[in-house]
């Protein structure tokens, strides 16, 4: 049996001076889109600078510490993540028996939610039903991934002309399994927002779960 030809880079046989680490990680970024100058409208998040270096020290400061053991040895980070969390729940004006947690980025916050809206399904529908979802056609791809990983359905709905979902495309495809509405604030691909209020009266008219992705 041939063996098989690998571009795979070989584990490094002795460390390198921070000086050499420096320089080879700028030789890699190289050609990386300029998004300092605008050149990117994704991907970076990044407001003043003042905002940027308080967060790299704030992350730097307890870079070692693992929040998983907040509520065993690291008692400050979690009052940091608890409060974080009031924040969001202050800021959107959430009722008083509304809780939240932080993820760590997109894939894993839609993970989360979607996790969430069939954990509920199976505590009213039981477990062995074939759940799904109802996006429209432009919705984050993690919605995929939470889709695969959980054994749930992905029925995506038809865009109006201003690109936006269309509510009554989506309202066809709900049935009886149907455990989640999914809307936009913006999408992906064109930036603009889903009509999150018509969703939301759909979602209370149906009883189901409906998620904003911001």
């Amino acid at each position: 049996m041939a063996a098989v030809s690998t571009n795979r880079v070989p584990f490094p046989q002795g460390g390198k001076t921070w000086e050499e680490i420096d320089s080879a990680m700028d030789d890699l970024v190289h050609d990386d889109a300029d998004w300092r100058s605008g050149r990117s409208p994704l991907y970076v998040f990044r407001a003043t600078e003042e905002a940027y270096e308080i967060g790299r020290r704030g992350f730097m400061k307890f870079f070692s510490e693992n929040a998983l053991g907040g509520r065993r040895v690291f008692h400050g980070l979690k009052k940091m993540e608890d409060d974080l969390v009031d924040f969001g729940l202050d800021l959107f004006n959430a009722p008083p028996e509304a809780s939240g947690m932080v993820t760590t980025g997109g894939s894993e916050s839609i993970l989360v939610a979607v996790k969430a809206a069939r954990d509920y399904a199976r505590s009213r529908m039981g477990t062995d039903k074939r759940f799904n979802m109802v996006v429209p056609d432009t919705v984050h791809p993690a919605f995929e991934k939470a889709g695969d990983m959980m054994d749930i359905d992905i029925r995506r709905a038809k865009l109006s002309a201003d690109r936006r979902v269309d509510v009554v495309s989506m309202e066809k495809l709900i049935d009886e399994q149907s455990i989640l509405l999914v809307g936009s604030a913006p999408c992906f691909p064109h930036g603009v927002v889903d009509p999150i209020e018509a969703l939301s009266g759909l979602a209370v008219e149906r009883d189901i779960w409906l998620h904003v992705d911001a």
